[in-house]
C-alpha cells in the first residue's frame, strides 16, 4: 500500500471524526489503489496522489470502499493522547493499543485523587478527547 499524501490530515480531535473510507477493491480505470484512504474536503472524499486529487462518493460503492471506524487505519502517531467513553463521557489516558487487536487499548485514569487505575476498553465503546477536557474531568 502506498502512503497517502493527504494534506487535510490533522491531529485535532474534530478531525479524528471526520469520516474515511478504505479502498478494498479494484475496478476497470480505477484512479485509486488498493489500501488507499479517503478523506473528506468540503463534502467530497478524495485521495491524494502526487498528480492531485481524486472525488469519489464512497457510500455509493460499499463493495469497494469500507467506512472506517475512527480509530481503524490510523498510525500510533495519529491516535489522540486521550479518549472518552462515549456512554458517559468519563475520559481516559490512552495509554497503548493491542497489536493483535487492534480494537482494544489500555486506558489509565485517577479513581480517586492519587490513585491510578489501567483497564482494557473496546475503541468502538470510546471517542477521542482533548487534554483540556481530561484535565476538566478530573477535577
Amino acid at each position: 500500500m502506498k502512503e497517502n499524501n493527504n494534506p487535510l490530515v490533522d491531529k485535532k480531535v474534530e478531525d479524528l471524526l471526520k469520516p474515511r473510507y478504505k479502498v478494498i477493491a479494484d475496478y476497470p480505470f480505477c484512479p485509486f489503489e488498493v489500501g488507499e484512504i479517503l478523506y473528506e474536503h468540503e463534502g467530497k472524499f478524495y485521495v491524494y496522489e502526487d498528480s492531485g486529487r481524486y472525488p469519489i462518493n464512497p457510500e455509493a460503492f460499499p463493495a469497494v470502499f469500507k467506512k472506517l471506524e475512527w480509530w481503524e487505519e490510523r498510525k500510533e502517531s495519529e491516535m489522540p493522547k486521550y479518549v472518552k467513553n462515549a456512554a458517559d463521557g468519563y475520559i481516559f489516558e490512552l495509554m497503548e493499543q493491542s497489536k493483535h487487536t487492534p480494537c482494544l487499548v489500555v486506558v489509565g485514569h485517577y479513581y480517586e485523587p492519587h490513585k491510578w487505575h489501567t483497564g482494557t476498553h473496546s475503541l468502538y465503546d470510546l471517542l477521542p478527547a482533548t487534554l483540556e477536557e481530561y484535565l476538566n474531568k478530573k477535577q
